[in-house]
């Protein structure tokens, strides 16, 4: 639920025209790509997932990394083109 709520709420606010609020947005996309790889790391491995802390450390910052790419690509797709 939080990760859902981080990612909807990154999406909206990178779309803002403040820098600060671009900024916000980028890390509650982050928060949210940690949180859903934290979450499918544990799932899919248990206690038994090589690495231990490293190893979900590892995860967090993979899937932080993919949501924060995943709203810039929103953001060009909704971002309408220049006029000249």
């Amino acid at each position: 639920m939080t990760a859902n709520f981080a990612l909807y709420a990154g999406l909206y606010f990178i779309n803002k025209t403040s820098e600060a609020y671009k900024t916000l947005g980028y890390v509650m996309l982050a928060v949210a790509g940690a949180f859903t790889a934290a979450s499918v790391a544990r799932v899919m491995f248990g206690e038994s997932m090589k690495g231990g802390i490293y190893g979900l450390a590892g995860a967090m910052a993979i899937g932080a990394g993919a949501f924060m790419f995943m709203g810039t690509q929103m953001q060009a797709m909704m971002t309408p083109p220049e006029i000249k």
